[in-house]
Formats: C-alpha cells, structure tokens, sequence
C-alpha cells in the first residue's frame, strides 16, 4: 500500500491546461523553489452619489494592521504588506500556499472631494467613503482697466 506524500504539486500538470478551474494558484509543494512575494492586484468597485465617492476593494485574508491608506498630491493609495508566516522551532511546512503579500493601488482623486475621508474593514471589504465637497460654481470674472 503506498502513501500518497505532498512533496509533489498535483496541480503542478494540469494548471496550465486549465487555467480557469485554478486561476490564482499559488501553492508551493515542498521541494519545490519558494516564491518570495506574491504581487496582487484586488478587485475594487468606485461608486459615486450626489453627496460621496465610495470605494470598495477586496482584500480577503489581509488584516487590517497591514493596510496603509494614504492620501497625498490628491492620489488616494491603499497598499499592503503581509509577510509570510514563520514556524515555530520543530515544524516544518508540508506544503505551502500562503505567501507574503505586497501591492499598492491608487486612485486619482476628482477635484470636489473634500478632506472627509472615513475607512472600515469588515468581511474582508475595506469600504472608504470620501465626501464630495460643494461643485464650484461657474462666474463671470469682471477686468478692470488699469
């Protein structure tokens, strides 16, 4: 009777055959090199209302301690660092899917935002509404002669 070990990556054969059945595949079998940082570009929906601009972007498994947004030179930026895990002294990994995470996404920012910016994280969303500051309206600029 033989043991079936995971010291070779069953998927390994058949991901480029079908890439759509694995389409983020990123387990690493034992033995095999390791992967040092996985580069990740989540899903986001911009939403915009009379009042507000919402974004929603998807970063399941991410914790929150390992966001940063920013807003600088009127870009929004969201990115991420998550280092991967490490053992504890007798364990050794058997496999190995869950690597270390980094990216950053930005937004150009319109021009009638104002500086209320609120963000919450739950079920692995980060939900950042900005409210919209009043539209500037159009005027008539009156030249006086000099």
């Amino acid at each position: 009777m033989s043991t079936w070990t995971f010291a070779r990556d069953p998927f390994r054969l058949t991901s480029p055959l079908f890439p759509s059945l694995w389409p983020n595949h990123n387990v690493q079998a034992v033995g095999s090199s390791p992967a040092s940082v996985t580069s990740v570009r989540p899903n986001a929906d911009v939403i915009v209302s009379d009042n507000a601009y919402r974004l929603r972007v998807e970063l399941p498994g991410i914790r929150v301690e390992d966001v940063d947004l920013t807003v600088d030179q009127n870009t929004l930026s969201l990115s991420v660092e998550r280092s991967s895990a490490s053992l504890q002294d007798g364990e050794s990994f058997v496999a190995r899917g869950l690597q270390a995470v980094s990216f950053k996404r930005s937004w150009r920012l319109p021009e009638d935002v104002s500086d209320d910016i609120k963000a919450t994280a739950r079920d692995g969303v980060v939900e950042i509404v900005i409210e919209r500051s009043a539209k500037p309206s159009a005027k008539r600029i009156p030249i006086s002669q000099g």
